[in-house]
């Protein structure tokens, strides 16, 4: 009897008008209830997008520039890494070693090379040479007295110090006067994308839920080391391929690239984790959605018109 039930039934299906097939509008519920989850990922991403090109609209527009005319002398007032400071409207290696040059251009120390990196020599030079920001730097290089100091790890807790000096000072001289980083429109765009996947991740039940806020918590952490790692394998193959100071550039490059290879593979086993709490789109819309973040973060940064008459000279 089953044998012939299963033959009566294929046969029905061969003959086509005993079945209705779906309609259009059975064919689009279907298809929203098999990709509920990532529709919704999909509109919280196109609002946070549509937010953030209103923001930029509103306060990231850089004013436009003014006319050019050739100049021979830098700004009033500002130095090698108060420029790189402003140009990038931000802190970077650079601005610090800007710095560095520019004191010994002005004869306040002497730089040598010394196993790959190099060594700074306070001369007799008074403090009145330097610009207000290498004063703060000078001060926490050569405080307590010392005339030199290896720019090497074993010195990075002072390095560390006459940084964090020359963010502060920058900070406090050119932010909100020179340029504005309008941070806190990323606040509700943040806001909006974590209510979003909450709402993803909650329709998965509370099991699939909670592992898929462990695991987006737990990426977010990982990922930023890895960027950082990427950033310094990226910084020491540049400088091994241009003839960096000292011989040990390219095994440096090498060894650090073979320790990174472990947290590149975290990072991979992560995002599959996360496909396992969720659909693959969902994840890969997550992941446009961090990225959009990020680029956004920088595309806000604006100068101000003092700043852009600054940029123009």
């Amino acid at each position: 009897n089953n044998y012939y039930r299963e033959f009566m039934f294929n046969d029905l299906l061969a003959k086509k008008g005993y079945l209705a097939p779906p309609t259009r509008q059975d064919e689009i519920r279907y298809f929203v209830q098999d990709n509920r989850d990532a529709l919704l990922a999909l509109c919280g991403f196109l609002m946070v997008l549509l937010y953030y090109a209103a923001a930029w609209v509103h306060a990231g527009r850089d004013p436009a520039p003014g006319t050019i005319v050739v100049q021979y002398q830098p700004p009033d007032g500002f130095s090698p890494a108060a420029i790189r400071y402003l140009t990038r409207m931000g802190y970077d290696n650079k601005v610090f070693a800007s710095s560095v040059i520019d004191m010994a251009v002005r004869g306040y120390i002497r730089i040598e090379q010394q196993d790959g990196t190099y060594t700074l020599y306070r001369t007799k030079a008074d403090e009145s040479v330097l610009t207000p920001d290498e004063k703060t730097v000078a001060s926490t290089l050569f405080g307590d007295g010392r005339t030199e100091i290896w720019l090497h790890n074993e010195n990075h807790t002072t390095i560390s110090a006459a940084i964090k000096s020359l963010k502060r000072w920058l900070k406090t001289a050119e932010q909100k006067i020179y340029f504005v980083t309008n941070s806190g429109y990323l606040i509700p765009a943040i806001v909006l994308s974590g209510l979003t996947f909450v709402m993803v991740f909650s329709s998965e039940g509370a099991p699939k839920m909670a592992m898929a806020a462990f695991v987006c918590v737990w990426l977010s952490i990982w990922s930023l080391a890895v960027y950082g790692l990427v950033i310094s394998v990226a910084h020491l193959w540049k400088m091994a391929l241009a003839g960096g100071p000292g011989k040990t550039g390219m095994p440096a490059a090498l060894m650090l690239s073979i320790f990174s290879l472990p947290f590149l593979g975290g990072e991979v086993l992560g995002f599959w984790f996360l496909t396992q709490a969720t659909s693959s789109a969902v994840a890969v819309i997550l992941i446009a959605t961090i990225a959009l973040h990020v680029l956004f973060h920088h595309l806000l940064k604006a100068p101000t018109r003092t700043g852009r008459n600054v940029l123009d000279k």
